[in-house]
């Protein structure tokens, strides 16, 4: 796989991504961005979906896909990921998304480390789920995330 099969728009349009999250509508816009490649990091690929933007610039729900050139790439940048949420103060625990261990990351202290966010690996793919906690509470995260986080392996699948 060497590019991802589209944009946010048309892979994670935000009726798909609200139903698997669990919710209804949010408020603001929508923000979707396609990244440049990233040699330094071998990223080959990049989209950013942020759902329900606020004024203050923050998403409801903020979907992240991104593909590495192999997927021992992929799985470095998780764990790059993992260690700097940690780093800030986040506590970890684990689920599944599609047979990969996934990890949940919150409680982490500033800006965009307070978010819990639920990253995974997938071959050559990585996502991350970050959902608000005024879309979803703390403590009840994990699942409309996974289900957000299946949801962009499926679509993205090569």
């Amino acid at each position: 796989m060497t590019d991802l099969p589209g944009p946010c728009d048309t892979l994670l349009d935000d009726a798909s991504v609200l139903s698997a999250a669990g919710v209804d509508t949010l408020p603001g816009k929508d923000a979707f961005v396609v990244g440049k490649p990233e040699p330094d990091i071998h990223r080959l690929a990049y989209i950013n979906c942020r759902y329900g933007v606020g004024k203050d610039g923050t998403p409801g729900i903020e979907l992240g896909v991104s593909l590495y050139a192999t997927s021992a790439d992929a799985a470095q940048r998780v764990t790059a990921t993992v260690d700097d949420y940690t780093a800030h103060g986040a506590s970890t625990s684990t689920t599944e998304v599609l047979g990969q261990q996934a990890t949940v990351l919150s409680g982490g202290i500033g800006a965009g480390y307070d978010v819990p966010t639920l990253v995974v690996a997938d071959g050559q793919r990585t996502v991350a789920v970050s959902i608000d906690t005024s879309v979803t509470p703390q403590a009840q995260f994990t699942d409309p995330a996974a289900a957000v986080a299946k949801l962009a392996l499926k679509r993205t699948a090569p």
